[in-house]
């Protein structure tokens, strides 16, 4: 397997296991990652901090393919959330940090565009999962946006993928495995604010040289809140965050809340 473990364009780094398998191996897909070092959990959909994708990375590595966890992977889009000396422990320690609530917004299934899915066949002769779709906050797929949005379903039968054991690439004719059906992609709400997220999400991703993001976002919110760059904790600091907040709250609409957000109470 070691000569198919290449990456192709944006392929997802925790899904090209998946596509190895597909191509070369025989039997169940648990005895591959096995094989490769790698636990079933890397089939699930996108994860932040995911020790898996460094895993994977560091195998890329050994064959000749450097930085995929940028180029491939989510770190970029990690370290937009963690402070100057958590970026350093991440990227050169390579520690396990953990996100509180990042599964309440990160997608539960794979995503796929149908379009991507033609020219991939086209050009490289396979399907795959691309990184761009899996991203918090993205419905539509960055090269095709004049198209309608990503496939995550089959609102038939209601087949999805929420582990590459079931569906190790995308369905190269976009037809529903289980039923048969053409499987249609997203058309729910979108609105211009959910366009501006998901620009800005793309964008976390893509721009790997970008440091003290969080710190950047901090300031930006605090100024937007009208509160003091230096941090007071008193209670007139308090009552502006818990009205900006409110105000926050208010400026997206109930079917954008449950665009983004799969945990809603």
């Amino acid at each position: 397997m070691n000569g198919m473990m290449k990456l192709l364009p944006n392929e997802h780094l925790s899904a090209a296991p998946a596509r190895w398998h597909f191509l070369g191996a025989t039997g169940a897909i648990e005895h591959t990652l096995e094989a490769l070092g790698v636990k079933q959990v890397a089939l699930k959909p996108t994860r932040l901090m995911s020790t898996e994708e460094l895993v994977i990375s560091d195998l890329l590595t050994k064959q000749g393919t450097s930085n995929s966890h940028f180029s491939n992977g989510m770190a970029a889009y990690e370290m937009s959330f963690l402070r100057p000396n958590e970026e350093n422990l991440y990227a050169f320690n390579r520690a396990s940090l953990k996100i509180v609530g990042s599964h309440s917004i990160l997608p539960n299934r794979w995503r796929w565009c149908p379009d991507c899915v033609e020219e991939d066949n086209d050009i490289h002769g396979i399907s795959y999962y691309h990184r761009d779709h899996q991203l918090p906050g993205v419905f539509h797929c960055h090269k095709h946006k004049h198209k309608l949005g990503l496939v995550d379903s089959c609102h038939e039968c209601g087949f999805h993928v929420s582990s590459l054991k079931s569906l190790c690439v995308p369905p190269y004719d976009n037809k529903c495995p289980n039923c048969g059906m053409w499987m249609s992609s997203y058309d729910g709400i979108f609105t211009a604010a959910m366009a501006a997220i998901e620009t800005a999400s793309l964008g976390l991703v893509q721009n790997q040289t970008y440091k003290n993001r969080q710190q950047a976002s901090i300031t930006a919110i605090r100024d937007h809140a009208g509160l003091k760059q230096v941090h007071e904790n008193s209670l007139p600091e308090r009552k502006r965050l818990i009205n900006w907040l409110d105000a926050f709250s208010a400026h997206y609409q109930s079917g954008e809340i449950r665009a983004f957000f799969n945990q809603l109470r």
